[in-house]
């Protein structure tokens, strides 16, 4: 905890896919919104909320809910 590690893997991913696939512009993650951690990452390189998104409405405690994150490449 508190050491970076998803910021780093999230840096590294993203340089990986520039030199491997330069015509690839836009990513796409998913993240819980209770997970601030993983959420304040995202944000933190880039990303932002593209569309918030629940596969099963109505349900309770389905877990099923997630924010999709969008980054566009430089």
């Amino acid at each position: 905890r508190g050491k970076h590690l998803q910021r780093y893997l999230l840096e590294a991913g993203e340089s990986l896919i520039r030199k491997k696939f330069p015509e690839r512009i836009h990513i796409v993650s998913t993240v819980h919104p209770k997970n601030t951690p993983s959420y304040k990452n995202l944000l933190a390189t880039g990303y932002t909320v593209a569309k918030h998104f629940d596969i099963m409405p109505g349900l309770i405690c389905t877990g099923l809910n997630r924010n999709i994150m969008y980054k566009k490449l430089s």
